[in-house]
């Protein structure tokens, strides 16, 4: 929704997400909660992200913008977030 402030910070650690910070949206903490615990990619819960979004009488997310930035990021960034050996 245009005018809504949003805030998505996501932690990760040897290419996998460890924490989550989401603001702007109600999110499935049981989902993201799964994601940590089976170790999932920065770029997989990025591309998956809108699936941990309540849809409420507000509106959901737009998520576009937050993905354009992490495609800046990742190509500024190729090593960031992969799985340390």
């Amino acid at each position: 929704m245009e005018g809504r402030d949003a805030s998505l910070r996501l932690a990760e650690e040897n290419g996998a997400v460890k924490a989550f910070n989401l603001l702007g949206s109600r999110w499935n903490h049981k989902l993201l909660e799964g994601w940590i615990g089976e170790q999932r990619s920065l770029d997989e819960v990025m591309s998956r992200l809108d699936e941990a979004q309540f849809d409420v009488e507000f509106g959901r997310l737009d998520l576009t913008p937050a993905r354009a930035a992490f495609e800046r990021w990742r190509a500024a960034n190729p090593a960031a977030g992969k799985a340390q050996a």
